[in-house]
């Protein structure tokens, strides 16, 4: 099934670099990108950039990256980092937090696990009582509607901003086109059934729950089924591999709430080993990180 991104305002669609997989497929008006800016290869955005460990991947495999980073220290090391792809401007570093308004906003650093940097109070407050301690401090904010007004609509979004995904979801529903790809951390059941529901309003149909404790173990296709292939080993705390490239069980929205029953059912069994060693033999290989990948088309529909 061909897919195609209608063109948004002051924004031209361009054809890819031909010749890699991935590339090739998307040449045909695909990807949108911001004619000034006139980027090198088709966009993903990393919001919630963290040290990197993501946008690494997708630099190697030949996309453009904007990428959302909230905490002031990590955004240094970010900059260190990919000093050489900021300057071939590959890479773009929006140093803010995505929030309901543009302005200013709390953030919470967390002191003990960086990762766990967020906005929402009581999220600081659940990983104190894990043992992570947060400081208060003001940062930019910046809507995630202005992304797409500034870069355009990527191909694949990754999000992983601890309590606040949702903003980028809702920020979509305000604009025709949509990322082929877009992935989450699948963080509450309450929050996750806003964002399915969000998710059908824009479009979505194939599914798919990745257990992150598990990435390390992912190897790259060869050949590639997105961008350029590139022999990786993933970082602690990526999200590892994407669209095409992950596994084909792909599944509709009816079979991801069966899925996630199921997951939820392995976790209070996994709790139950815990409290009872004994059971240990029975409990699954149970993961705290779940990531929700959706997809509007795969390349075999």
């Amino acid at each position: 099934m061909a897919w195609t991104v209608p063109t948004l305002r002051h924004r031209s669609a361009i054809g890819a670099r031909r010749g890699t997989v991935g590339f090739e497929k998307r040449s045909q008006n695909d990807h949108l990108r911001n004619g000034d800016l006139n980027l090198p290869g088709p966009l993903i955005f990393d919001i919630g950039c963290h040290t990197g460990e993501d946008s690494d991947f997708y630099l190697r495999k030949g996309f453009t990256v904007v990428a959302v980073e909230a905490n002031p220290a990590l955004c240094v090391r970010l900059k260190q980092r990919f000093a050489n792809e900021i300057s071939e401007r590959r890479f773009f570093l929006i140093e803010k937090a995505i929030a309901e308004s543009t302005g200013v906003v709390t953030f919470f650093v967390n002191v003990d696990a960086t990762i766990w940097g967020t906005i929402r109070e009581d999220w600081a407050r659940r990983n104190a009582r894990r043992g992570a301690k947060s400081e208060k401090i003001t940062v930019p904010s910046i809507r995630f509607s202005s992304l797409i007004e500034e870069f355009g609509v990527p191909y694949y979004l990754k999000i992983d901003i601890e309590g606040a995904d949702s903003l980028c979801l809702d920020g979509l529903l305000h604009f025709e086109s949509r990322p082929r790809f877009v992935s989450f951390e699948i963080e509450h059941w309450s929050l996750l059934r806003k964002e399915m529901n969000i998710l059908t309003k824009l479009g979505y149909k194939k599914f798919k729950i990745v257990n992150q404790g598990l990435v390390r173990e992912q190897v790259p296709p060869r050949p590639a089924r997105e961008g350029t292939y590139v022999d990786y080993r993933f970082e602690d705390d990526a999200s590892g591999l994407f669209g095409n490239e992950l596994e084909d069980d792909w599944t509709t929205r009816d079979g991801i709430i069966t899925q996630l029953y199921l997951l939820i059912g392995r976790k209070i069994v996994s709790g139950v080993a815990k409290r009872f060693p004994a059971a240990n033999r029975f409990a699954p290989r149970y993961s705290s990180w779940y990531d929700m990948h959706a997809a509007l088309s795969l390349e075999r529909d």
